[in-house]
């Protein structure tokens, strides 16, 4: 092999350095340059990438604080709809059983009215029936007539007697 003979070796280190040198400048002046323009543009995009994921990042941390804000503002409003709703509802149960409350009364009242009258018309007949039972017993015992006037008198001296006593 004529690369391992010892003679030929200096002007093969010579090209070597010559052609290690060309290439060297050829390199430098056209290929490094561009392959340093792509790794700073490389490196450019990647932080300017940065930069703006670190506003992305600030602005989505600001949207979820207001996103926040507003479901706290929106939680306390419904509370507060709620509440205004519970109290407008229990306003009108309150009127409602207020009015229900007065009808009740009225009607208890009107009742109560004309038990008195009924009550009052039944003592009425029961003297009436107790005065003609007494006259009728009278004159059955006796085989005379007694006055309606005395003996209604002996029927009402008998029956506060009775209610005197607390039966």
């Amino acid at each position: 092999m004529p690369q391992l003979d010892p003679s030929v070796f200096s002007p093969q280190i010579i090209w070597l350095i010559i052609s290690f040198v060309a290439l060297y400048l050829i390199m430098a002046k056209s290929a490094l340059p561009l392959v340093s323009k792509v790794l700073e543009e490389r490196r450019d995009q990647i932080s300017d990438d940065f930069e703006h994921a670190k506003d992305l990042n600030a602005d989505s941390v600001n949207i979820e604080a207001q996103y926040e804000r507003s479901l706290a503002e929106a939680k306390l409003a419904s509370k507060n709809s709620i509440k205004s709703s519970k109290n407008t509802l229990k306003k009108k149960m309150d009127d409602a059983q207020a009015l229900a409350d007065s009808g009740i009364a009225t009607k208890l009242s009107k009742a109560e009215s004309r038990i008195i009258k009924a009550k009052a018309e039944a003592m009425k007949n029961l003297e009436d029936i107790a005065v003609d039972t007494t006259r009728e017993v009278f004159s059955k015992l006796t085989g005379t007539y007694l006055a309606e006037n005395d003996a209604r008198s002996h029927v009402r001296a008998e029956v506060k007697a009775f209610t005197e006593k607390g039966v």
